[in-house]
């Protein structure tokens, strides 16, 4: 099962499918599965790059940082229109 991080500002107690949005683009363009969200201390952020693929790190980039555990990654053959609500 592959397993990927997206870094976050913010706890969710959401779990199951999401949609993924391509940032500033207004599409939705792909999903995953949110299985879990884990708050990160140092350690734990410089020593898990292979999950999130931030590179030059020395810092958490949030007062409090968490990673949101992803899974099943699937990107849509065409992407999806997405207007954020206000």
């Amino acid at each position: 099962m592959e397993i990927s991080w997206e870094i976050r500002g913010c706890n969710t107690k959401k779990r199951g499918k999401i949609e993924l949005i391509q940032s500033k683009s207004g599409f939705i363009i792909g999903c995953c599965e949110l299985v879990d969200c884990i708050k990160l201390n140092i350690e734990q952020y410089l020593n898990s790059k292979e999950k999130h693929c931030i590179e030059n790190i020395d810092k958490l980039p949030y007062k409090s940082t968490y990673a949101w555990v992803l899974t099943n990654p699937y990107r849509y053959s065409a992407p999806k229109k997405y207007k954020h609500p206000n």
